[in-house]
């Protein structure tokens, strides 16, 4: 016997703010009134799977429950059945059968690789596995779906910010003690559509607090005066900052420099500012843009680059050739990347929710492999073509090798993937020997036996 009665969902542990669903939240399936009878122990006790069916069937997930010793159930991570209650019954031949009856099972798709959501209607079905009380018993279960329809969203910009003192009349001056701002920037996109975003901006001398945020009206136009106060041997900064209703706010911040040469020495210790006073040890300040317009070298037992937003890496003419995202902890360079050698991070402490891996084989036969040229290489000359998975509308490119931005591959996955299908073919070549040998020794003994 399986059944169950309502199931309701909500965003997972690590998912976006908001009501919209994006690509890459997670879910939380509560499954309510669910009442099972299993084996005590045996290959048919399962009592809740999940896959995906839509846009692209996955492999089952077994959340494993069954009663072990003293009927407590024990299960995998990814799922909790609460307020369950048993009772018991043998059926001959000495077959013990468990009826389990719960308020109701939660499933955390966080904890199941590859479940995350991804652009467009993603369904889902539940299943609770038990089996009848009949003699013998026959399997039985109960399925219900849920659908899911998940944005693909790209967070907003800061792309320029012009941060610039001034007189009372609104004059660029380097002694003026107003100041005015102005900034550019790409609105947040759902499924491609640029959807409202809101940009605000905040100031303030360098190291000290903020003044009140203040919207700004409308892009690349100055902002009314601010300050009036402004010393020229202090530092001071313009936040900006983007919000809208369906991800998580972006800044950048931009220095504004002392407009006359000043070294500081840090009162009680070390440390030495140029146009800005330090405040902390050991450390020099500079409050104005680094430029070198031949080589720069740095040199030290550590090199360390902060930033709030980006590390932006650029040609000598301005043009982006990469950048470290300092939200995401991404590095995202446009072009090749070469090495004499590439090793990834895999200890066990720095990972959680570790289960085996599903079937494999499956997903890489299911997967479609192009050969296409790259449309930055057009100036190349003799440019070949590439071989590889294409991620697009249409494309059959498997969920467990997209990354969680949904825009590229990851390739550890992917290598992982096809260890392990290695893996199951050699199980099946294995087989395959095994049934070879056995042919072969029956033939051989007919052989035999007609001598």
């Amino acid at each position: 016997m399986a059944s169950m009665g309502t199931i309701g969902y909500s965003k997972g542990p690590g998912s976006s703010t908001g009501s919209a669903y994006l690509a890459g939240d997670t879910l939380i399936i509560a499954i309510a009134d669910v009442t099972v009878t299993t084996t005590h122990a045996g290959a048919a006790n399962n009592i809740v799977t999940i896959r995906r069916i839509a846009p692209s069937t996955s492999s089952v997930i077994n959340m494993v429950y069954h009663p072990a010793s003293g009927y407590t159930l024990a299960g995998n991570a990814g799922a909790t059945l609460t307020n369950q209650s048993y009772t018991t019954t043998i059926i001959p031949p000495s077959m013990l059968l468990v009826t389990v009856t719960a308020s109701f099972v939660t499933i955390d798709t966080s904890q199941i690789s590859g479940f995350a959501l991804v652009p467009g209607v993603n369904t889902f079905e539940i299943t609770v596995n038990g089996l009848t009380t009949g003699n013998p018993p026959a399997p039985t279960s109960a399925s219900k779906t849920i659908s899911v329809t998940a944005s693909d969203y790209t967070a907003p910009t800061v792309d320029s910010i012009t941060a610039v003192r001034c007189t009372s009349n609104g004059t660029e001056s380097v002694l003026g003690t107003y100041l005015k701002m102005k900034a550019t920037w790409t609105p947040a996109k759902v499924n491609g559509a640029s959807i409202t975003t809101t940009a605000t901006y905040t100031w303030g001398y360098y190291g000290g607090p903020a003044n009140p945020s203040i919207p700004i009206t409308a892009q690349n136009t100055f902002m009314p005066l601010v300050g009036g106060s402004l010393s020229p041997t202090t530092a001071y900064f313009v936040t900006v900052t983007l919000t809208n209703a369906t991800g998580p706010a972006v800044s950048r911040v931009e220095n504004i420099p002392t407009m006359t040469p000043a070294f500081y020495f840090k009162k009680g210790g070390r440390g030495m500012g140029i146009g800005v006073e330090p405040t902390v040890t050991d450390q020099l300040h500079i409050a104005w843009p680094i430029y070198a317009s031949n080589e720069a070298i740095m040199r030290g037992n550590a090199v360390n680059l902060r930033a709030n937003s980006y590390i932006r890496f650029q040609s000598s003419g301005g043009t982006d050739v990469g950048y470290v995202d300092i939200n995401y902890r991404n590095l995202n360079i446009y072009g090749t990347v070469q090495s004499n050698g590439v090793t990834l991070t895999s200890k066990e402490d720095i990972k959680e929710d570790i289960e085996l891996a599903p079937a494999a084989l499956d997903i890489i036969k299911g997967a479609e492999i192009f050969t296409y040229n790259l449309k930055d290489e057009k100036k190349r000359k003799n440019r070949k073509r590439h071989y590889g998975l294409v991620i697009g509308k249409g494309r059959k490119t498997p969920d467990a090798v997209i990354t969680d931005a949904g825009d590229s591959i990851d390739l550890y996955s992917m290598v992982s993937l096809c260890w392990k299908a290695v893996q199951e073919l050699a199980a099946k070549c294995d087989h395959y020997g095994q049934r070879i040998e056995d042919l072969e020794r029956r033939l051989a003994d007919a052989d035999n036996d007609k001598d």
